[in-house]
């Protein structure tokens, strides 16, 4: 089964293409947009590998996960990606991520194209459970988390090591009767 298309109001995440490697480097390589990643500030030749594991990804999205380039519909422009990869198929669970361009923070496109992945894990791919987690210092990502109804669920001090200190974890998740209760409440 091949990776399908997303589309949301303002925004289309596709799969990613060999020539997005120029708009991933771009973020890739900010310091302030990746100091909350595991990743990065990456070279040229790490974002290049970077987008050749997204695609080869694309081909297999049950196995690897859903890796996806955002894109503006107005524009094509790529302004950042996001993924949504299991974590536990026996118990139904994945976890979502997101990095987007600092030239389109504060502008609600990371939560449009969060919400996006939810829908795509609890229709498409029919989970239970989807988590993600972040930094506390990370106000923007938290803040993303709630505002698409996932619940914080813990605070692990010192759970991650983090370019080259440890950091605390928060732990956030949605489960599939809540999401749909959410929408419902709409």
């Amino acid at each position: 089964m091949t990776q399908t298309t997303l589309t949301t109001e303002r925004l289309l995440l596709r799969p990613y293409e060999e020539s997005d490697w120029i708009a991933a480097h771009e973020y890739g390589r900010d310091p302030e947009t990746c100091q909350y990643q595991r990743w990065g500030p990456n070279t040229e030749d790490e974002t290049r590998e970077f987008i050749d594991t997204c695609i080869e990804a694309s081909h297999c999205p049950e196995e690897m996960g859903y890796f996806y380039a955002i894109t503006l519909k107005a524009t094509g422009d790529v302004i950042g990606g996001c993924n949504l990869c299991s974590t536990s198929k026996p118990d139904l669970t994945a976890m979502i991520g997101y990095t987007i361009n600092r030239a389109y923070w504060r502008q609600g496109y990371t939560s449009e194209a969060a919400a996006a992945l939810l829908e795509l894990g609890f229709t498409e791919a029919g989970l239970h459970r989807i988590e993600s987690w972040c930094t506390p210092e990370n106000i923007g990502s938290w803040k993303v988390m709630e505002k698409i109804g996932m619940r914080r669920e813990g605070h692990e001090h010192e759970a991650v090591w983090l370019k080259g200190k440890w950091h605390d974890w928060l732990r956030y998740a949605l489960l599939d009767y809540e999401w749909l209760r959410g929408i419902s409440a709409r």
